[in-house]
């Protein structure tokens, strides 16, 4: 669904990203409903394009927390299994949400500006370390 074709508003959809966003950094919530809570907002945020930017404006905090989105993209068409499981470890690390691209060799983090910007890095670095081991180890056994 697009947000062209939701019954919702813009102004109501923003409300419940307020909402969600305030669950995900209250002390109170556990862990997981806090995960859960700040990974909607952010998919509701890309669906809908709101910005950070604009939730902080919209709650007078002028120290909110930036969110950003950060994509890491390949040359290589074919994404291993293995690159999917590390994008979706290191996100979980960082405390972003990941959101890989079906058709292309992108993979995003999406979270707090600093946390999608380290996750990216540490992908980045982990993937292309993993694949030149794993280029060198294949063509060491083809030359036994």
């Amino acid at each position: 669904m697009t947000s062209e074709d939701s019954k919702y508003t813009r102004e109501q959809v923003f409300a419940k990203i307020e909402k969600l966003m305030a669950m995900a950094n209250h002390e109170g919530t556990n862990e997981h409903l806090a995960a859960s809570a700040a990974s909607k907002a952010q998919e509701l945020m890309q669906q809908w394009a709101i910005t950070e930017s604009e939730i902080a404006a919209a709650s007078g905090d002028k120290n909110a927390p930036k969110y950003g989105v950060e994509t890491v993209e390949f040359l290589i068409t074919k994404v291993w299994p293995w690159e999917s499981w590390l994008c979706n470890h290191v996100s979980k690390a960082f405390f972003t949400h990941p959101v890989q691209s079906v058709h292309s060799r992108k993979f995003s983090f999406c979270g707090r500006e600093e946390d999608a910007k380290m996750a990216a890095f540490m992908f980045s670095q982990l993937r292309n370390t993993l694949d030149q081991m794993a280029r060198k180890a294949f063509q060491t056994h083809a030359e036994e």
